[in-house]
């Protein structure tokens, strides 16, 4: 019977080792649900990522791609008008900032100061938005977002009815980033905001 049972045990483990799926495997999963826009199927693999496997060198890029899954779902239920939301943004938030105060040398630290301003700038939080732009702008000055962000820096400010400081934020853009689809941009949010302005004196 003892013999039976550990036979029964060793079967039971070999079974379990055979199934388990590698973290690899696992974030891969994520991203295909990601990639169908099944964010809820996503989310959970992500979930089960996060509990399982704690030293993965995959970590950031699930954070990363669990704040993306918050924010959609957040989304989807805000443009239905629910009053009350199964998905917040601050778990969408939270995700973004995990990835720089505990992986401050990842990739994705730029970026997720990107995510979580636009967070609060959707949720109208614009002084919010604002601070993480900012943070974004002065702490990686060269990365590719710095310019998204000072433009969202300006729209900020617009949103906020504040346009004198949005038109300053706007010429910024256009003085330090020149040649690019976003100054072309801010050049005609210049001349819509100095008429707007012009014509209320």
């Amino acid at each position: 019977m003892r013999k039976l049972l550990i036979f029964v045990l060793f079967l039971s483990l070999l079974i379990s080792v055979s199934f388990a799926v590698s973290d690899s495997e696992l974030f891969q999963s994520a991203g295909e649900k990601w990639e169908q826009n099944k964010y809820e199927d996503c989310l959970e693999i992500c979930q089960r990522f996060l509990s399982t496997y704690t030293n993965s060198e995959f970590i950031d890029d699930v954070l990363f791609l669990r704040g993306k899954c918050y924010y959609f779902l957040w989304d989807k239920e805000n443009a239905l008008k629910k009053e009350e939301h199964t998905y917040k943004i601050e778990d969408a938030v939270e995700s973004f900032q995990n990835i720089i105060n505990d992986h401050s040398d990842s990739e994705l630290c730029p970026v997720s100061l990107m995510w979580i301003g636009n967070c609060y700038y959707f949720n109208e939080e614009f002084d919010k938005a604002i601070e993480s732009y900012e943070k974004l702008i002065t702490d990686y000055p060269e990365h590719s977002e710095a310019q998204n962000a000072r433009y969202r820096i300006a729209k900020s400010y617009e949103a906020k009815g504040d346009l004198e400081t949005a038109l300053i934020n706007y010429k910024f853009v256009v003085r330090d980033y020149p040649d690019t689809p976003v100054a072309k941009q801010a050049k005609f949010d210049i001349k819509r905001i100095e008429k707007i302005l012009n014509d209320n004196k």
